[in-house]
């Protein structure tokens, strides 16, 4: 009995030393991995991307407050140009809408700048569909906004990726499009 508590009581001790230096190894490389030169150079980069496409929906049409349609961010190790598929598409449809085409190129033009891969997610809820099938019109939207910018703004169609989120429940929220420039 003796013994099995002494081995018990090793085996908790060895257990909690290795916890606590498996949380500063992760402190530790968390710390690295922000201040690396490629994680300095990446944020310069994401940072100059944010601010170029900012400046194209502030002021950009005197006639209509652009703000709605777009909202950039900068996520740890990406950038995420979140546009709004009220403005882009018609409810139900996958087809980018006309006047946002000069928009969405624009953007583009802006992300071709950088060699870094780009993700694509459509997102939709059931109540924009007929049939109630989110998932369809999501990665429509989305491999209809890659075809877009790979054919109009230069961007390499291997640069590209394409993602699609169904929502359950109704809410502009979950109808966007979100561009997601990575390492």
């Amino acid at each position: 009995s003796i013994l099995m508590t002494l081995m018990f009581s090793l085996f908790v001790v060895l257990f909690s030393t290795a916890q606590v230096e498996r949380d500063r190894f992760k402190a530790l490389a968390e710390k690295g991995a922000s201040t690396s030169p490629k994680a300095v150079a990446a944020r310069q980069e994401f940072g100059a991307m944010r601010e170029k496409v900012e400046e194209l929906f502030s002021g950009a049409n005197p006639t209509r407050d652009l703000s709605d349609l777009v909202r950039v961010e900068t996520a740890g190790m990406s950038l995420n140009v979140h546009l709004k598929a009220p403005q882009l598409f018609r409810r139900g449809e996958a087809r980018l809408a006309r006047d946002v085409l000069p928009l969405v190129e624009k953007v583009g033009r802006v992300l071709s700048t950088s060699s870094r891969n780009i993700r694509i997610e459509g997102h939709a809820d059931a109540s924009e569909t007929a049939s109630g099938d989110a998932w369809v019109l999501a990665m429509a939207r989305a491999r209809n906004v890659a075809d877009y910018l790979s054919g109009r703004s230069g961007i390499s169609r291997a640069r590209l990726s394409i993602a699609a989120f169904a929502h359950e429940g109704e809410g502009a929220g979950h109808q966007h499009v979100e561009l997601v420039v990575t390492q």
